[in-house]
């Protein structure tokens, strides 16, 4: 009985050999070890052999499953040898190869971020579904079937359970799917899944945002006083609203959870009553900064904070800036920044509400008030405005004393008491005045170049009303004493 043959597997162009033992005490099954020296190692081969004690046995290999792909493995020759005499007893070059079961699928590509019900345009956003063994080898003879699922049940994907993708050889384990099959249309955190009924892979998730066009209401009336020219905030996982004229000015602090139920934190902040003030968010503070007290239309340039919108301390009750209203201000490369307002055309900064620095006494887009401002692409932005007439203009700046013209002519109309955001990786401003309340809607990825959502949103028209992004979505508070609060979806 033979007892003991190796087998060796030679790649036609040489470089690459490998060389197992095979021992057995039957010849219909054999285990097998790699040597150590090889770079393709076999994880199991069997052979058959009729037995004759005289001669060799004709024998055949087969069931071959090499560790590495087999698939980019060309023909190759096999040789088993008697190693007592090392006479070759057997010599093929058509082993009976078999491929490892399908162990798991990777996805890769698509999106991190998308617009509800818009596709995923991109070459980048295509996403890719390899096939792989247990052994971590891509499994490039799989020809199974595979569909998407989502978290969003209204989704739109590229093949579904009663419309499967059938993977060909010509895939090679791996397919590409276009990103322009997979629609998104609920907001919120997201994620697909591609499966073939039993093994599954889900992607991570997915954010995504409302394309403004579409807003609901969530309160109406809300618990607070209905008002205008107040200022909104999103801090400690709530939406808080202060201030601003409702009757006649207040010192009040609202704030809720959900943009439904209300609670006051205090009826009189240790400010005096005020609108047109400006709110920032820093250093796991609320700040208020400036505004309209009622003084002879003079302003005021104090600036307060709160750790819990309750108790409000005062930074200074006279900054180094003049007494304004009607300005705004952003926080940028860890400061506070206090941009314009009414009869003012300055820039200036501060890193902790009590000492102000001024970065620019005469800046390019000149006096202006009623603008908005917001931080977008590491800069900060200034748009549109009132100054000698409505402006519809968009400026930029690195550092708040070189400022440089994004536009002078906006698509939407001039305009001033609008609000501006940023959100879903855009610029967005909402509503307004032209001469007019405006009650549209838009937004730009570039600062130049705008594009319209909507040009009239479920909310109406209004201007002094305060905005901010919580949730994942844009909400609007308020405005033109409308009492109600509204968010997109």
């Amino acid at each position: 009985m033979l007892q003991n043959i190796s087998v060796s597997f030679v790649r036609s162009l040489a470089v690459l050999s490998l060389i197992v033992e095979i021992c057995f005490s039957c010849l219909s099954c054999t285990s097998v070890r790699s040597n150590p020296e090889t770079s393709v190692p076999v994880q199991q081969a069997m052979i058959d052999s009729n037995e004759d004690n005289s001669t060799y046995p004709e024998l055949k290999i087969r069931n071959v499953v090499p560790v590495m792909d087999n698939a980019t493995i060309e023909p190759v020759n096999i040789a088993v040898k008697d190693k007592s005499d090392n006479k070759t007893v057997l010599q093929s070059s058509l082993p009976d190869i078999v491929s490892a079961p399908l162990h798991h699928f990777t996805l890769t590509g698509g999106t991190a971020e998308s617009t509800a019900g818009q596709s995923w345009a991109l070459p980048a956003n295509d996403v890719v579904v390899t096939a792989y063994d247990r052994l971590g080898n891509i499994k490039a003879d799989y020809t199974g079937r595979v569909y998407f699922l989502s978290t969003d049940g209204a989704a739109t994907l590229p093949f579904t359970a009663v419309s499967k993708y059938t993977f060909s050889l010509a895939d090679r384990g791996s397919h590409t799917f276009a990103g322009t099959g997979f629609i998104l249309k609920t907001t919120g955190r997201q994620t697909i899944t591609v499966t073939d009924g039993t093994i599954s892979k889900t992607s991570a998730e997915i954010i995504v945002y409302c394309d403004g066009s579409k807003w609901s209401e969530a309160a109406g009336p809300a618990d607070f006083t209905p008002r205008k020219n107040h200022s909104c905030v999103t801090f400690d996982k709530k939406i808080w609203v202060i201030g601003g004229v409702a009757g006649y000015k207040r010192n009040d602090v609202w704030y809720s959870p959900d943009g439904d139920k209300w609670v006051c934190s205090t009826e009189h902040a240790g400010f005096t009553p005020r609108s047109d003030h400006l709110t920032l968010v820093y250093d796991n503070k609320i700040w208020m900064i400036g505004g309209d007290d009622g003084n002879y239309f003079m302003g005021t340039n104090d600036v307060w904070y709160s750790e819990d919108g309750s108790a409000w301390i005062v930074a200074t009750e006279n900054a180094a800036f003049s007494r304004r209203y009607f300005h705004d201000g952003v926080v940028y490369d860890n400061r506070m920044w206090v941009i314009g307002g009414k009869f003012q055309d300055d820039v200036w900064w501060s890193k902790n509400g009590s000492d102000w620095f001024q970065a620019d006494s005469n800046p390019a887009f000149g006096s202006r008030y009623g603008h908005s401002c917001v931080v977008y692409d590491n800069r900060m932005w200034v748009i549109g405005g009132y100054s000698a007439g409505y402006k519809n203009d968009v400026w930029w700046s690195t550092d708040g004393s070189k400022w440089h013209q994004a536009t002078a002519n906006a698509g939407f109309s001039p305009r001033y008491g609008h609000e501006s955001l940023v959100y879903g990786n855009k610029i967005w401003v909402i509503g307004g005045h032209d001469g007019n309340p405006e009650g549209d809607v838009w937004y730009s990825k570039n600062g130049s170049d705008w594009t319209a959502a909507t040009e009239m949103a479920d909310f109406g028209t209004r201007n002094g009303h305060a905005c901010t992004v919580f949730n994942n979505r844009m909400w609007l508070i308020d405005g033109n004493f409308s009492g109600d609060v509204w968010y997109s979806y």
